[in-house]
């Protein structure tokens, strides 16, 4: 099988899978006050589209949203996406709904789970998510941690959530999970909070466990960099796309829920897939290679520029 490689010489084997932009929570940094079309591809399409992808290398997948468990077909789209020669297919939830679905996603071939949690505090995860869920969540990491690899992802915002740093670490080193700090990015409603930066979130750490030591076990398909508490005995990742960017090693595509590839996150620009599925397969083939091949080398987020106006819940996370 040949490497599908970009301008920039990126191999690009991963692919962010957006099956849904609706979601049963309402993140403060996510989803906004904006309302918009709920729309997504049908398990056919995403069965055709996953095939071309497996064709041009890409085997590992991540299934994301808006929150895919609100699909009622998240099991078969699962079961056809391991059908299509996808041999890592994982997925990002909320984890509402998590743990009455865990069984029969393992059984369709689900191979590891991420779980968003940003709070234990229970006003604290209301404030952000407008849910007043926390308990059932935390269940959730704990039932998911028993049967398949499980990581937390908590993003922190100043002044909201950034007092729950250790309360957050002590819970996923109890479920025994890695857990892993996403750096606030500002796109959509994101544009009007202040995130918590590494430096700031290790400090907390060390003053309360001590230095942290690298680790360098590979953990995923994702960019963290993880370290290890040896009190607590689990990896902790950061995933900093602003204050230390790696997009020079970015593998990664996006497919959002309405079928429109974006070879970059922070970009609007892109190739809209579901305009072509009146073509033959290698001719869709081909407009998705060259829209890779010309991949953005990097976001320019640091500069004040973003050249995406959408909302994450539309574009996936």
């Amino acid at each position: 099988m040949i490497d599908l490689i970009d301008k920039e010489q990126r191999v690009i084997n991963y692919l962010r899978l957006s099956v849904t932009n609706r979601c049963n929570l309402k993140c403060v940094y996510c989803v906004g006050a904006d309302k918009f079309e709920a729309k997504y591809l049908t398990i056919d399409e995403i069965e055709r589209v996953a095939n071309i992808f497996v064709t041009l290398g890409i085997t590992k997948v991540k299934l994301t949203g808006g929150e895919p468990l609100i699909r009622s077909d998240l099991a078969n789209i699962v079961k056809r996406l391991r059908s299509a020669g996808m041999v890592e297919v994982t997925l990002t939830t909320n984890g509402l709904l998590l743990e009455q679905k865990l069984t029969t996603l393992i059984a369709a071939g689900v191979t590891a789970i991420n779980v968003s949690l940003d709070a234990i505090d229970g006003a604290t995860f209301e404030a952000l998510t407008g849910v007043a869920a926390v308990n059932k969540v935390m269940q959730a990491v704990e039932a998911s941690a028993k049967v398949v690899p499980t990581k937390i992802n908590s993003l922190l915002i100043k002044g909201t959530n950034d007092s729950e740093i250790v309360p957050l670490i002590e819970f996923a080193a109890k479920a025994g999970v890695a857990i892993r700090f996403i750096e606030l990015m500002p796109i959509g409603c994101g544009t009007i909070f202040e995130g918590v930066g590494a430096d700031q979130v290790k400090d907390v750490i060390a003053s309360k466990y001590g230095e942290l030591v690298a680790y360098e076990k590979q953990i995923g398909n994702g960019p963290a960099k993880y370290f290890w508490i040896e009190s607590l005995g689990i990896a902790l990742g950061f995933i900093n796309a602003l204050s230390d960017c790696f997009c020079d090693k970015c593998n990664r595509i996006r497919l959002t829920a309405d079928g429109f590839l974006k070879p970059c996150l922070h970009f609007g620009q892109g190739l809209d897939v579901y305009k072509l599925f009146a073509l033959s397969d290698i001719e869709i083939l081909e407009e998705i290679r060259n829209t890779i091949y010309n991949k953005p080398i990097k976001h320019h987020l640091l500069e004040g520029i973003s050249n995406e106006s959408k909302m994450m819940v539309q574009i996936g996370g």
